[in-house]
């Protein structure tokens, strides 16, 4: 059996399979404010070929996080934020600080100002809260990143940003962790009335997929012409 061409075929159709659930992923946040699409880039079939008969380099599929900008959307509601430039919010579950672009926030009941998972939005002194009797409705950002709630500064949000994003671990849909990844100034204006929409193309994805499809019934075929070989083979020396 040609062990080599087979394996070969084998990563190659598996790599299809990732590809297919990256598109999925993808198009299942295309409405997700904040959302990062996810990318997958695989070794050449002729590479994967060479590692499969010796050849130094080694067959890789990662996966990868796209960071550009998405569109920005008016809501006019006072309590969504977006980010025009680098940086991420800062939420915190209580324990662990996580870096977002998705800005559509909520009050809790006790007053903090929370994200979807209910994890409270940082500013540079903690938690973001409405003071009571102050109303969030009349929440608004100056260009020094300083919260009114009417004339009554409120806290300064947080924002952080890295100097290699790809280096952020993802921790959620539109979560991640910063794991030591050094820290710079944000160059960024934070407007609030606005979202960051999901930088996915759904057109895009929709091609990928059928793309991968067609990719994916290449290697079946690939495999099949390598099993009606052998069986040839098999047949005349038997």
């Amino acid at each position: 059996m040609n062990s080599g061409f087979y394996n070969a075929a084998i990563q190659m159709a598996t790599g299809s399979v990732q590809d297919m659930e990256v598109h999925t992923e993808n198009l299942a946040n295309s409405t997700m404010p904040g959302y990062k699409r996810l990318e997958s880039s695989h070794t050449v079939f002729a590479d994967v070929l060479d590692s499969q008969v010796g050849a130094a380099k080694e067959p890789t599929n990662p996966i990868s996080v796209n960071h550009n900008q998405g569109a920005l959307r008016s809501t006019e509601r006072s309590l969504d934020f977006a980010i025009e430039g680098d940086g991420f919010f800062v939420v915190s579950d209580g324990g662990q600080d996580y870096l977002t672009r998705n800005g559509s926030f909520r009050v809790s009941a006790d007053g903090t100002i929370v994200n979807s998972l209910g994890m409270a939005v940082q500013t540079s002194t903690g938690d973001l809260r409405i003071p009571p009797g102050q109303n969030a409705a009349q929440l608004v950002i100056d260009d020094k990143l300083n919260l009114r709630a009417g004339n009554k500064v409120i806290g300064t949000l947080k924002i952080e940003s890295v100097e290699d994003i790809s280096a952020l671990d993802q921790a959620g849909t539109t979560l991640f962790v910063n794991n030591g990844v050094e820290t710079v100034d944000p160059e960024c204006k934070v407007l609030n009335g606005y979202l960051e929409q999901s930088n996915t193309a759904i057109f895009e994805e929709m091609v990928g997929m059928m793309t991968t499809m067609r990719n994916y019934e290449a290697c079946q075929k690939m495999l099949q012409t390598v099993d009606d070989a052998e069986e040839k083979m098999m047949s005349k020396l038997v």
